[in-house]
């Protein structure tokens, strides 16, 4: 758990970081219930490296270059 929250921080994780302690301190001078639900939700992203798709699953799937494969067409009817 402490590797996981201390490497790995990039662009993304700074700034969920950025908006958690903004919030934060809205929360805190006008005592605003729901930036303070924002900060908390931004912190345990940034803290934690995950995002709305879990653990950085968002990537998407890399498949062999199959760029130079061989089109077949089939004409109907």
């Amino acid at each position: 758990m402490r590797e996981r929250i201390t490497t790995g921080w990039h662009i993304q994780r700074w700034l969920r970081l950025g908006f958690a302690l903004l919030f934060m301190v809205v929360a805190l001078v006008e005592r605003e219930p729901v930036a303070a639900f924002a900060a908390l939700f931004f912190g345990v992203q940034a803290v934690l490296g995950i995002g709305c798709c879990g653990a950085d699953q968002c990537v998407p799937v890399r498949r062999p270059d199959e760029s130079n494969a061989e089109v077949v067409y089939e004409e109907i009817g």
